[in-house]
């Protein structure tokens, strides 16, 4: 497989950390590097030559430079899968992760499509997806990305899954990746409209504003006892996010690396860890 990547470096003010990289996890970035500069941050990302101009995009507007060079994106295809909790996550074309009867491999496209495993969000769910999912569940998972969440809740005993995002190229992603992983999701090309329901446990990984835009439709396809799980919130927005689901009670919340991960049900009432 050859695709040509691009390595793009943006050098930044302190002030717009938080901005840029909630705006790159909006653009479907899994993670980046950061380095000290002497008084600035340099974010450097990789991605494929086709999605360089949409990262660019995605920090318009802020004081930055930015450089862009080619860049030998093997590395996607060699390195090890990363594991959390019994999963293993790799890429399509990577090593093939071992076959032990207790591991669930989830098989990603190389796509800028958020949810590789990098990511602190991504972790979370899915140790959170590994606690909750119980077997036969209908399961929605809003802001689909690369279909990390989806194949993990199909792995785990799911009768139904569908997924849903704005982003034609997660909803491509998302199909590779139920293939390459051998489980069956049902991907909605009209978004969280098109998702009647009723779903046993919906879950988002998007960012805060986003999940308070989409409380009324996410709660309109919940069943009546359903739970839904909420990460891609930053630490101290997790009330503002909780707020606009007045209907459901928070069980758990769980924060890592500055991320909060919450769930919520209108009927399990027993205190939970996310992720224990």
């Amino acid at each position: 497989m050859t695709e040509e990547w691009v390595q793009i470096d943006f050098d930044i003010s302190y002030g717009d950390e938080e901005l840029a990289t909630e705006r790159l996890c909006a653009a479907g970035l899994p993670g980046w590097e950061s380095v000290d500069r002497d008084g600035s941050l340099r974010l450097r990302v990789w991605v494929l030559a086709e999605d360089a101009r949409r990262v660019e995009t995605a920090l318009e507007g802020l004081e930055h430079q930015a450089s862009v060079t080619p860049f030998r994106g093997e590395w996607v295809y060699t390195a090890s899968p990363i594991r959390v909790g019994r999963f293993l996550v790799s890429h399509l074309g990577g090593p093939k992760p071992s076959s032990k009867t207790d591991e669930a491999p989830i098989v990603l496209a190389p796509a800028l499509a958020f949810g590789g495993g990098e990511h602190a969000t991504t972790r979370a769910s899915l140790r959170a997806l590994e606690a909750n999912v119980r077997p036969g569940d209908r399961v929605l998972d809003v802001g689909c990305g690369s279909g990390v969440l989806s194949v993990a809740a199909a792995l785990l005993g799911a009768g139904s899954v569908d997924a849903v995002d704005v982003d034609p190229t997660s909803l491509r992603a998302t199909r590779r990746a139920a293939q390459a992983s051998d489980v069956d999701v049902r991907v909605l090309e009209a978004g969280v409209e098109e998702a009647t329901g009723p779903y046993d446990l919906v879950v988002a990984n998007i960012l805060a504003p986003v999940l308070v835009e989409l409380s009324s439709a996410i709660m309109a396809c919940l069943d009546d006892d359903g739970r839904v799980l909420l990460s891609g919130i930053r630490k101290g927005r997790e009330r503002e996010v909780a707020s606009a689901y007045p209907a459901l009670s928070v069980v758990s919340e769980h924060e890592e690396e500055g991320w909060m991960t919450i769930l919520m049900s209108s009927a399990l009432r027993t205190t939970r860890r996310v992720g224990a």
